[in-house]
């Protein structure tokens, strides 16, 4: 094993860098908390506050944004919860409901969410930090856990050794969870109760800093966050400290202040930034006040949520065969939180995942009803009409493309700031990804082909077919999907050169049907100059006519018919190269399988003859 990185891991390093920015942590979509703090995998956070002041609250709720948002799953030590009040808290959250307004039905519903994402440990049996991290790497691996919740510190059963003091064994402990949480990347949070707290001239109890926690400095010294929660249970709002933020990049020292829905047990926010410029004034006003004169202000400042890329329309086919859709919401299409989809096609996808050959699934997915939807895109009361651009790419990577696994590639894929979504193809054997890109559809082309260049270099192929802005994606579900609504626009193009043939002679060997189109081209870019002049002239000058002649010519000549449709597209006064290749990949992908040779022979003759 090497001791010393090599050059080549500096070029690793700065290469992810420049690609993809210093990491930023995982945003909640709560903007007072964002700004203040990012919890991140492979992170240690500590958590700590007057007992009953809120900081299990804080953590649940934290640990629900994070699953509804990225689909991550917990596992809990919590001894002082017991299962039912924290499962009634838990289902309250997700639900955003009184939990004893809630339906039998939904109850189970939420229950049975709940045992799905998040595992709580049975106290009783799991005593020690070894046996916590012993459960842990087993629901790693078999349930792919990507936050262990640790709460309290002080009812783990200590393993100290003889000679080493309080603050030596903390510290043992707390390396030991780093280097646990690094190698697994994943977020250890963990609650450590401050030390008893007086009140201060005002006759409040004062809040407790990174210097107050019980037992240990290198709690503070060995974590990457120490945050602090503290309730004002009069009026109704809790502060919210960020004592330790380790790495700039992922947060600030500071302040912020939430109201807590007494009823949902979520947090929500009183319309303000992180208030820096207020605290600045704290040696003029006490905190309390402060909090005050910010809690009656609390509707005059707005701030804009950050935001989420995925919240877009897109089109849901109810099959492949069918010619209109409906508009329906991407991030609730993708994130199923009723799991209203997986209960109505999983059965199906299950058999086509099920198939031994890929010719079976083939046959499965085109016989079945499995909706369809344009992720890139919203159409009208055809597929061919955009009539919304999402700013969206969506890319396919096949198992049969790639010498790497799918799982690592999966992994490598999760890294990418500029992924919003990834998981398992509807075939099971590939994966698939969405990725927010700057420009406007016309440069969607340039930026796929960026993207397939840049996926090359980290050992990537993805799907060539992709680069089609209305290509319908069959409906799958991943039970262990990834999700990152406030990911990065993907902002790299490249121009793409597109060989096609600028002459048209006829040579002896072709088919009737060559020589006829390439007679047809010939009439007409004689007669160019007077099309440029008279739409009149333009066969392809309605939609319609330019898209029904395109499927004449991909349905007769396939792959090498792009020349012969770039040919007569390109008289007119419309034409666009990279419109009208998206156009042809389209109809090859799509075909228009009532529609032959004979459809061009007709749009030509009406304006033209062959003598």
């Amino acid at each position: 094993m090497e001791k010393i990185y090599s050059k080549q891991n500096y070029i690793d390093a700065i290469t992810d860098l420049i690609a993809n920015g210093m990491p930023e942590g995982l945003y909640l979509n709560q903007p007072s908390l964002d700004k203040l703090f990012r919890l991140d995998l492979g992170m240690t956070a500590v958590f700590t506050g007057i007992p009953n002041h809120g900081k299990s609250e804080v953590i649940d709720f934290i640990n629900v944004r994070l699953n509804k948002l990225y689909g991550y799953k917990t596992l809990y030590f919590s001894p002082e919860n017991p299962i039912k009040l924290h499962l009634s808290k838990l289902i309250s959250k997700i639900s955003e409901k009184k939990f004893e307004s809630l339906s039998n039905e939904e109850i189970i519903n939420a229950t049975n969410y709940i045992a799905d994402n998040f595992l709580i440990v049975n106290t009783n049996n799991v005593t020690t930090i070894d046996d916590i991290l012993a459960v842990a790497e087993d629901a790693i691996i078999n349930n792919n856990i990507k936050i262990i919740t640790i709460d309290p510190w002080n009812r783990i059963e200590w393993q100290r050794p003889s000679g080493l003091t309080e603050t030596e064994y903390v510290g043992v402990i707390m390396d030991q969870l780093s280097k646990f949480a690094k190698q697994h990347n994943i977020l250890i949070e963990l609650v450590v109760h401050p030390k008893k707290m007086q009140r201060g001239t005002d006759n409040l109890m004062q809040i407790p800093t990174l210097y107050d926690l019980n037992g240990s400095a290198n709690f503070a010294n060995m974590a990457d966050y120490v945050v602090v929660v503290h309730r004002d249970f009069i009026n109704n709002y809790t502060i919210i400290k960020a004592e330790k933020v380790k790495f700039k990049n992922y947060g600030l020292i500071g302040e912020c202040y939430l109201k807590y829905n007494t009823e949902t047990g979520n947090y929500e926010e009183l319309d303000l930034p992180v208030l820096d410029e207020a605290f600045n004034t704290k040696k003029e006003e006490t905190k309390k006040e402060i909090a005050k004169k910010i809690y009656a202000k609390q509707n005059e400042i707005k701030e804009t949520e950050r935001h989420n890329v995925l919240d877009v329309d897109i089109t849901l086919f109810e099959s492949n065969k069918q010619k209109e859709g409906k508009t329906i919401n991407l991030y609730d299409y993708l994130f199923d939180k009723n799991n209203e989809y997986k209960s109505k096609y999983g059965q199906i996808i299950d058999k086509v995942r099920q198939a031994k050959t890929e010719e079976e699934k083939k046959k499965l997915k085109a016989e079945m009803n499995i909706p369809c939807t344009t992720i890139s895109c919203s159409t009208g009361k055809d597929k061919s009409e955009i009539i919304g651009y999402n700013n969206l790419i969506c890319i396919d990577i096949d198992k049969q493309d790639n010498q790497r696994s799918i799982a690592d590639i999966f992994k490598d894929v999760c890294k990418l700031k500029y992924v919003a979504y990834a998981g398992k193809s509807v075939s099971g054997k590939g994966i698939f990804c969405i990725i927010p890109i700057s420009n406007d559809k016309d440069k969607f082309k340039q930026h796929f082909t960026a993207l397939k260049e840049e996926f090359e270099r980290i050992g990537v192929i993805i799907d060539k077919n992709c680069s089609n802005i209305n290509r319908l994606r069959y409906y799958s579900y991943d039970d262990n999907k990834y999700i990152n609504p406030n990911a990065n626009a993907y902002t790299k193009t490249k121009e793409i050169e597109i060989s096609v043939s600028k002459t048209f002679n006829n040579e002896i060997g072709k088919d009737e049907n060559e020589k006829t189109i390439i007679k047809i081209i010939n009439i007409l870019q004689a007669n160019k100059d007077k099309i440029k002049n008279n739409k009149n002239l333009d066969i392809t000058y309605s939609y319609n006519n330019w898209y029904r002649i395109g499927a004449a010519i991909a349905n007769t000549f396939g792959q090498d018919g792009f020349k012969y449709f770039n040919a007569i597209s390109e008289l007119s006064t419309k034409y666009n190269l990279y419109e009208c290749k998206d156009k042809y990949d389209e109809l090859l992908y799509n075909p228009v399988s009532d529609i032959s040779f004979a459809t061009l022979i007709h749009y030509f003759t009406e304006k033209y003859s062959f003598s």
